[in-house]
């Protein structure tokens, strides 16, 4: 008569008293949360070792788990920065000159004729008010 093999999940409850199967549970928890927060693939690996217990050809066998996971991590943005002869860092390229215009607010002023060309309108009041009408 066959002998019935014993399924690999009924084996992996032997191991450990059933403790890999509670911390693979979890893991793969954590893993499938972590893929749906951030989209990005994770992984969830068991390996097994088997080596005999004793020296030479026993029945006795001794099984090692190792579970690894790789959980996904959020996309983090990337920083370009310059380096200075000095060995320090900085957002501006120092071989390349600056605009003086650039650093500091612009402010523009009208003269009387282009106020009048604007057409007559009146400004509103503040924060909040109705916008400038047309007298």
């Amino acid at each position: 008569m066959a002998r019935v093999q014993k399924r690999f999940t009924d084996i992996l409850s032997d191991i450990r008293n059933g403790d890999v199967i509670a911390e693979l549970t979890e893991q793969l928890r954590d893993v499938v949360t972590r893929v749906r927060e951030t989209g990005r693939p994770g992984s969830l690996t068991l390996t097994l070792k088997v080596k005999n217990a004793s020296k030479g050809a026993g029945a006795a066998l001794v099984i090692e788990d190792d579970v690894k996971v790789k959980l996904p991590t959020a996309e983090r943005g990337t920083t370009v920065l310059f380096a200075t002869e000095d060995g320090q860092l900085q957002r501006n390229d120092p071989r390349q000159p600056r605009l003086a215009e650039l650093d500091r607010p612009v402010v523009t002023s009208i003269a009387a004729g282009e106020r009048e060309a604007a057409g007559p309108y009146r400004a509103g009041r503040g924060r909040g008010s109705q916008p400038a009408e047309r007298l």
